[in-house]
């Protein structure tokens, strides 16, 4: 699911099945899952669809598109639900190990930087979910 924002009490995700826009409670989400330490699952759409999203640790050039900020978006998020101690158990200990951060990030602390701009087809996303387009 695209994120569209990430706030510290919330990140805000569009369903790319049926468009709605889902606000998901940080204290909801984990790093990791049983099978793999770098997965963020997000709570099913109204409309069934599951989702997750992948930390990553490779860096690319700043870009400014819409992958590269997701993908800030996704490692910063990541970085704050471990620092939360919000690990998913099979993987607590190896998270708490790890001394390398991804090395794209969103520029400064998640719970200091505020939500992260939507871009405009995010918005247009929003809008239509609130039935405002």
């Amino acid at each position: 699911m695209p994120i569209l924002s990430v706030e510290p009490s919330h990140v805000t995700t569009v369903c790319p099945i049926c468009g709605a826009a889902q606000r998901n409670v940080i204290g909801s989400l984990t790093l990791g899952t049983d099978r793999d330490p770098n997965v963020i699952l997000i709570p099913p759409c109204v409309c069934g669809a599951r989702e997750c999203l992948f930390r990553t640790w490779d860096s690319c050039p700043e870009q400014s598109t819409a992958f590269d900020l997701q993908r800030r978006a996704v490692n910063t998020l990541a970085q704050d639900l471990k620092g939360r101690g919000r690990s998913h158990a099979a993987h607590r200990a190896a998270h708490l190990k790890e001394t390398m951060v991804p090395a794209d990030l969103w520029r400064g602390d998640i719970t200091v930087a505020g939500p992260i701009p939507l871009t405009a087809k995010a918005a247009q996303a929003v809008d239509r979910a609130n039935g405002k387009a």
